[in-house]
């Protein structure tokens, strides 16, 4: 497969990484601390597979947005390390949690430090996830 062709799915199967991010830190959550997850409750099964959906949405949305540009500037200076791929995926997941979680302030009362915090820190874990994946399928560093 051409290094052109394994970017390209890589970008395609990217946001499955943070479905499939989501869901282990859903299910961790669950299990260990519910109150991690104030989303969901086993009373609403279905908003699991809500979050999920959103969560894969603004995955692929952030890929066009930023991941794209990012890995066409970093082809053109011969950056191909993983750190530098996963750093703007953390950095990418982590403002527009932090900037949800702001927005949502208004909801929270004076529980903004805690929700910020906690959004603020799965979007982070999120965008590496999907980085991640795109990395390990797209292989930059053996192009």
């Amino acid at each position: 497969m051409s290094p052109l062709h394994r970017k390209i799915l890589g970008f395609l199967l990217a946001p499955l990484g943070t479905a499939l991010a989501a869901a282990i830190w859903f299910a961790v959550g669950l299990l260990f601390v519910p109150k991690l997850i104030p989303v969901m409750s086993a009373e609403d099964p279905l908003g699991f597979v809500w979050v999920l959906g959103v969560l894969t949405l603004v995955a692929a949305g952030l890929l066009l947005l930023v991941g794209v540009p990012a890995a066409i500037v970093f082809a053109r200076r011969g950056i191909t390390g993983l750190g530098p791929h996963v750093l703007v995926g953390c950095l990418a997941g982590l403002v527009p949690a932090a900037a949800l979680a702001f927005a949502g302030a208004s909801l929270a009362g004076p529980h903004l430090a805690r929700i910020v915090s906690q959004y603020s820190s799965t979007g982070l874990g999120l965008g590496g996830a999907t980085t991640l994946v795109y990395w390990q399928i797209a292989r930059p560093d053996v192009a």
